[in-house]
């Protein structure tokens, strides 16, 4: 029961004692103060909290109370930790993959005609298509950490055809007609 305690019992441990210090001097001297706070949920897990504390200023000047807005960023540092994770293991195939083509280039600069030349460069042709592979994985996981997909947008199949062939007879005399009913697709 957390009625009557102070928020302290909210804390979670991650900040050194000059994290607090700082905190209250800079609403104390009237200054608005922002952070990320590291606290626990009442079931032990972390929580990550974007905080913006600021001093509500009375009429003779004082520091009467505090405002605090908190936005709970547990949700998207996860997901940036997430992410961070799967850099670091695309980071070490990709390494992986680059020294599997130095090897397979040094054998190809030994020895350049016979089986073990053409052997090298099947390896090297699969590894880069590994590579591309990966790539391509990487963006769209990163597309779906960041909500951001193909973005498909409704327009005049018209102006389509048209800027289409702007494009291709641009510095053209010639005058074009478009005859297309509306419609959009």
């Amino acid at each position: 029961n957390a009625i009557g305690r102070t928020p302290r019992i909210l804390n979670s441990g991650e900040h050194e004692k000059a994290f607090y210090q700082d905190l209250w001097s800079t609403i104390l001297s009237g200054e608005t103060w922002e952070n990320t706070l590291i606290n626990r949920r009442r079931d032990g897990r972390r929580i990550y909290i974007d905080q913006t504390i600021a001093p509500i200023i009375d009429n003779s000047g004082e520091i009467g109370h505090f405002v605090a807005v908190s936005t709970d960023i547990s949700k998207t540092r996860r997901q940036q930790q997430q992410l961070q994770v799967l850099y670091r293991v695309l980071r070490h195939n990709l390494r992986n993959q680059l020294n599997i083509i130095e090897g397979y280039s040094s054998i190809l600069d030994e020895e350049r005609s016979g089986s073990k030349s053409q052997k090298a460069m099947s390896g090297i042709e699969d590894a880069v298509d590994d590579l591309l592979r990966i790539s391509e994985q990487a963006r769209r996981i990163e597309g779906t950490f960041r909500g951001s997909g193909p973005t498909q947008e409704r327009r005049s199949i018209r102006n389509v055809i048209g800027n289409a062939i702007d494009d291709v007879e641009f510095g053209s005399v010639a005058d074009r007609t478009i005859s297309i009913p509306e419609a959009e697709y």
